[in-house]
């Protein structure tokens, strides 16, 4: 597991029984997103301007790069990075290049972040209250908005049957919809520990929920019946 604190400025490690493995000074780092292809970590930064990488394997960081303006949404997938760059646009980068392109510049004036599941990407947007699937040009798929079930949605993530699980920072609930956006139900409430959550991962060799808060507590559910 990796957790970011953009307070302290720190990308920290963690091992499966919950020691620390090791940690890194990141400035501002914010989102995680994890390159399988050669094993590295791209950090994004809400106030740096800057997108950070990270050697698992030497454990140092090995370049930073700015992509424009500061960013929080980050992801990986097929050595490529796609985040979001405030008041700009969602871009993709391809890694073994460093050529960057557009995916789409609407609505992007807030915080965003994305997931991506087969050839689809999702996002959220916090203060519409949207979650979007578009393909990779930015053509729209679907779009959801209904502030009496999800507001200000800000973690996403997405399961291996492309479910996607969306954190609603104002319902203080997690809502999963399937690939389609068709069908949605509500699967945790405040009542689940979810008073102050900013942040949610589902990880897909585990069946494995994660949602961390703003006071330092994680919490890990066990996701069954996919």
């Amino acid at each position: 597991m990796v957790f970011a604190y953009p307070i302290i400025d720190t990308v920290s490690i963690i091992k499966q029984d919950g020691s620390v493995d090791f940690s890194l000074s990141v400035t501002a780092a914010s989102g995680v997103a994890y390159n399988i292809e050669d094993n590295t970590l791209a950090i994004s930064s809400s106030r740096g301007n800057e997108i950070t990488m990270i050697d698992l394997t030497k454990q140092k960081v090995t370049k930073t790069f700015s992509p424009g303006g500061k960013t929080i949404g980050i992801v990986a997938t097929n050595n490529k990075l796609v985040y979001h760059i405030y008041k700009k646009a969602i871009q993709v980068m391809d890694l073994t290049d460093e050529s960057t392109r557009d995916i789409t510049t609407e609505n992007i004036d807030t915080a965003i972040n994305i997931t991506i599941s087969g050839h689809k990407l999702y996002y959220t947007s916090y203060y519409y209250h949207t979650v979007v699937c578009c393909d990779f040009d930015g053509t729209k798929q679907w779009s959801f908005k209904d502030v009496n079930l999800l507001r200000n949605p800000y973690g996403i993530s997405a399961d291996n049957d492309g479910n996607v699980y969306v954190l609603g920072n104002g319902t203080k609930n997690v809502v999963v919809f399937s690939h389609d956006g068709q069908t949605k139900k509500e699967l945790l409430s405040s009542n689940d520990g979810l008073n102050s959550a900013y942040a949610i991962n589902f990880e897909r060799a585990t069946n494995h929920l994660l949602v961390a808060t703003d006071n330092y507590k994680a919490y890990l559910y066990k996701v069954t019946g996919n």
